[in-house]
């Protein structure tokens, strides 16, 4: 017990001998040059652990040879991961090239120098700690100005999203047709983002001219509502019509650009629905006014026919204020009505007063009895005859005698002149019988 004791004093005491010699060699030399002298020393102290042993050079031999297997497994292992280590940094730097290249060539530049850095040096030659830097900082410089263009981009894409849901256009095939994809672009280049910028601005003069467009569509409309006097709720669509216009402004606008329910925006399927409103009034408002005008002229006519008063046509007049609405065309339509239930009243009265005046301008027309019986509706005397039909056909004889009377003016000029000549030559003869027609007081006159 007390040599193995002693034995393993000397044992630690030796190992701490190797310790403290493998501290003397951490100094400012070079690694390869420690490995060795550290090996050696190993060795040397192993053999005199051996000697102290003794063991015999088979079993020295066993042992080297089990701490070389020991070693060159370490070893091994070493060189794999310093490679692993070596394949990192080779990848990393392919990587870092292959983006400097894509963000080059994304961004419409030049392909970056990999061959040589700033200074002229090759890069292979450099260590690859300093070739990966240089590609890093490269790759993070055209990095950099990808994010730029990529913000401008996503900017544009933006703002061409908001016009093209306004306008209800497909957002995605108006940015595929500048040769973007998915809200982005592989070409970053400016010339791209021009192509871009241009898009937009193609879509801001659509959109402009879209308001207006729809601005005064919607001016029309109500302009025509109005005059119709069409309630604003009849439909649906009127009532965004007519709710749409801020009013406050000076010049009326647009209270959405987007469709709602109080406001019709300025997308595609309302504006085709505007133009068709504003036809559809369009064609009412003609509708009515040529139906109001006609409706007119016959009130008229027959406000002369019945010898209506002033006061009394003045009054109708003024209970027209509804424009074209339907309410005036009830007024309309009811007073038509009076008047021709009070021309139903009144026939036999009218046409006796037609039968007058055709007597009469038969008589200044110096028309024959032939001409005069030839109008047989003239000789009509049942009263239950009396109708608008007979009163036409009267109206239409009047008529044509006062033509043939004003046709006949210049004749009957001719004859009244004549008949003045053969009276006054009538009164001549008259005088020459009296003998004493000088002597009074006119004679003068006389001669």
């Amino acid at each position: 017990e007390i040599g193995n004791a002693r034995r393993k004093s000397n044992h630690s005491n030796k190992v701490n001998t190797i310790t403290m010699e493998q501290e003397n060699l951490n100094t400012p030399e070079g690694s390869t040059e420690k490995l060795v002298q550290m090996v050696n020393l190993t060795a040397a102290t192993l053999n005199k652990i051996w000697d102290e042993v003794g063991f015999n050079e088979s079993e020295r031999e066993a042992q080297i040879q089990a701490l070389i297997e020991q070693v060159h497994g370490l070893c091994e292992e070493k060189v794999v991961d310093e490679e692993a280590v070596r394949d990192t940094f080779i990848s990393s730097i392919e990587e870092n090239k292959a983006k400097s290249v894509f963000s080059a060539k994304r961004l419409g530049e030049a392909p970056p120098s990999i061959e040589k850095d700033e200074d002229g040096v090759e890069v292979a030659s450099l260590a690859l700690t300093l070739q990966l830097a240089y590609f890093e900082q490269l790759s993070t410089k055209l990095e950099i100005k990808v994010y730029g263009q990529e913000s401008k981009l996503n900017l544009l894409h933006q703002s061409l999203v908001i016009i093209c849901q306004e306008l209800e256009l497909d957002a995605e095939n108006e940015w595929q047709s500048c040769g973007g994809l998915n809200g982005s672009s592989e070409d970053l280049s400016e010339n791209a983002i021009m192509k871009f910028s241009n898009k937009i601005d193609q879509l801001n003069i659509q959109k402009t001219n879209r308001i207006q467009q729809v601005t005064d569509l919607v001016i029309q409309c109500q302009g025509l509502l109005q005059e119709l006097g069409m309630a604003p709720n009849s439909s649906e669509f009127d009532s965004q019509i007519v709710n749409s216009l801020d009013t406050a402004t000076e010049t009326p606008k647009l209270l959405s650009y987007l469709s709602s329910n109080t406001c019709v925006g300025i997308g595609t399927e309302n504006l085709n629905k505007l133009i068709s409103r504003q036809n559809e009034l369009v064609e009412e408002r003609d509708k009515r006014s040529a139906y109001l005008m006609d409706l007119g002229e016959k009130v008229s006519k027959l406000w002369e026919l019945l010898d209506i008063s002033e006061e009394e046509q003045i009054s109708f007049e003024e209970s027209l204020t509804g424009g074209l609405s339907e309410a005036t065309i009830k007024i309309g339509d009811l007073e038509l009505s009076r008047l021709e239930n009070l021309k139903k009243t009144k026939m036999v009265e009218i046409i006796t007063s037609r039968r007058n005046e055709i007597n009469k301008l038969w008589n200044e027309t110096s028309s024959t009895l032939k001409q005069r019986e030839s109008f047989l509706s003239f000789h009509i005397k049942n009263e239950n005859l009396y109708n608008d039909e007979l009163l036409e056909q009267h109206d239409n004889e009047v008529n044509k005698l006062k033509l043939r009377l004003e046709a006949m003016q210049p004749l009957l000029k001719l004859v009244i002149k004549y008949e003045e000549a053969v009276s006054l030559r009538s009164e001549l003869e008259e005088l020459k019988k009296d003998k004493d027609r000088l002597k009074g007081r006119g004679s003068a006159k006389q001669l």
